[in-house]
């Protein structure tokens, strides 16, 4: 008939195969992390006063926090917006 392979070594592939694929991704995630790091200081740097550099590094998590807030607000607004939507079209049908 052919081979068999047992069951057990057959259980490792997804183990392996989602290894690799963690392994892609951190090593993007860790690229690109350090190319964004890089422009940021480029941009940090070309203010010459440090009173303003520090300036801009207390901002930048201020600018992350108002965006993560605003990406929270703007899903819960999408998601009342499509439960309307589903209300209104369910009643519609069963009007009509």
């Amino acid at each position: 008939m052919g081979v068999m392979i047992p069951v057990h070594v057959l259980m490792f592939l997804p183990a392996i195969l989602m290894g690799i694929i963690g392994g892609i991704m951190g090593a993007t995630f860790t690229l690109l992390n350090m190319r964004i790091v890089k422009q940021r200081m480029q941009l940090i740097n070309l203010v010459s006063r440090p009173a303003a550099k520090k300036f801009l590094r207390m901002l930048e998590p201020v600018i992350i926090t108002v965006s993560a807030l605003l990406a929270l607000v703007n899903q819960s607004v999408n998601q009342s917006i499509n439960q309307s939507i589903n209300q209104s079209v369910s009643q519609s049908v069963s009007q009509s």
